[in-house]
């Protein structure tokens, strides 16, 4: 499959009807045309370059404002810097400290800006410079210090193109966009992707168990029938929708039901495709490269894969599996680093280890997640993924952790029931060998997870450094 340049993505945006919806609030049930978001984006960017803005940190909740700004930024280069309002004060103040020179955008001062008169100019996509710095979107934090990963309007677009391509998007998708609006994925994923390929993207509430009780009343209402979902969401949607009363539903609008941001772990998979009779389509990509696979809607890849490379993407294996990647979309650095102690020779290294397999990546672990132990490399995800199919083991994560000045293995996890740790050593070796075997089980009430919905191994390090905690 041949990749788009951005003047084809171009021409395309070009050929939009301006009166055609594009964005619709499902809060308020407003439709918003693409001439209404562009003629909104034009009152905010104008003002902001009026100002002498150049630089804009914004700390906003999942919104048709948000999404404007980002359009705004967009059409008149000013580099925008999304910040979660779910983090926390002292994380907002460092990114803040980091970007001194920005303005800090929140709800009510966007609202004064768009409420303020004065001279608003008027700029098409030709008029952006594709190639220069557009975003910067700092990582959740989940295994230490956030980077802010920095990107070209260019590389959003090309990334955004190959993967709809390859899933088929058109004027038909309309997408619900449930992720975080201030991450890659509700940037890339949930409005960039659908825009240019011409779809609608209908605005819901940012997916937590309260709001997902909306969840299936809002889909049917907007005739959603494209959804980007994390593993954890597909498990809460699951829950509310116990007898799989939306089957007939899914079949009929086609849904196209791409997976992401964390392993997919083939448990859940059956249980959500035997319950809807549906395939789900599960990605890689990560914030510095993007996207980079996807298993494709018309064909079967092979069980757990992560999909086949998309057009542009090149890829390599170093002697220990890393994954290594080269894209024509890749990064421009990091916030106050060029990024280049990342790359071996012009590959990124993702710091994920895999195998490809007829055309097909397959993702096996964390290269620094590796335990070594007895001079044995030991996979965590091995053990993980065994655990997963365990009666009574909802979630579970497998870290090393130093007691007594040896390493241990052990398992945190989530679940209906108390588990024995000499009956799963008997089935682990027996499936894996006999260097796979835990030391400590811990069973919590809940996975600590980070914003973005994975697994938080930080927060359970910390856990399992306490004094106080016994295993």
């Amino acid at each position: 499959m041949k990749m788009d340049t951005v003047d084809i993505i171009l021409k395309r945006i070009e050929q939009f009807e301006l009166k055609q919806t594009f964005v619709i609030d499902a809060a308020s049930g407003t439709e918003y045309s693409y001439e209404a978001i562009y003629q909104r984006a034009g009152r905010i960017g104008s003002n902001l370059r009026n100002r002498g803005i150049s630089e804009l940190v914004v700390c906003m909740e999942n919104s048709v404002e948000l999404l404007t700004v980002y359009f705004a930024a967009l059409l008149y280069q000013i580099i925008v810097i999304p910040v979660d309002p779910e983090k926390s004060e002292d994380e907002i103040a460092a990114i803040r400290k980091i970007h001194s020179r920005a303005i800090y955008m929140e709800r009510d001062s966007l609202e004064q800006i768009l409420s303020e008169g004065g001279q608003e100019t008027t700029r098409g996509f030709k008029d952006v410079d594709y190639d220069s710095l557009f975003l910067i979107t700092y990582t959740s934090g989940s295994t230490g210090k956030p980077k802010g990963v920095m990107h070209s309007a260019g590389n959003l677009f090309l990334s955004a193109s190959a993967f709809g391509e390859s899933m088929q998007y058109g004027e038909h998708t309309v997408l619900a966009h449930v992720m975080p609006m201030t991450y890659m994925a509700g940037i890339l994923n949930s409005i960039f992707l659908p825009f240019v390929m011409g779809g609608k993207v209908v605005v819901f509430p940012r997916f937590n168990m309260k709001s997902a009780f909306g969840f299936w009343s809002n889909v049917v209402r907007y005739e959603v029938n494209t959804f980007w979902l994390s593993p954890t969401m597909l498990r809460i949607i699951d829950i509310i929708d116990a007898k799989g009363a939306y089957k007939d539903y899914l079949h009929r609008v086609n849904a196209a039901v791409s997976v992401g941001t964390a392993p997919l772990y083939q448990d859940l998979r059956d249980k959500i495709e035997n319950k809807y009779s549906i395939r789900l389509c599960q990605s890689y990509g990560l914030s510095e490269t993007l996207f980079l696979t996807s298993e494709r809607r018309e064909r079967g890849e092979g069980l757990d894969s992560a999909g086949s490379l998309l057009p542009g993407v090149e890829l390599r294996l170093d002697g220990d599996g890393e994954i290594q990647v080269s894209v024509p979309w890749m990064f421009l650095g990091y916030a106050g680093s060029d990024g280049q102690g990342e790359f071996s020779d012009a590959y990124y290294r993702t710091g994920d280890l895999g195998y490809m397999k007829d055309g097909c990546l397959f993702i096996n672990g964390r290269k620094k997640d590796l335990i070594i132990r007895g001079g044995f490399n030991i996979n965590p995800n091995d053990i993980q993924e065994y655990l997963q199919s365990v009666d009574g083991v909802s979630e579970n994560a497998v870290l090393s952790c130093v007691r007594q000045g040896e390493e241990q293995i052990v398992c945190c996890y989530t679940g209906s029931r108390e588990q024995d740790i000499h009956l799963l050593n008997e089935g682990l070796e027996k499936a894996l060998g006999r260097h796979y075997k835990l030391d400590y089980l811990v069973k919590l009430t809940e996975m600590p997870k980070n914003l973005n919905g994975k697994v938080d191994r930080q927060k359970l390090q910390e856990l399992l450094k306490k004094d106080d905690f016994k295993i």
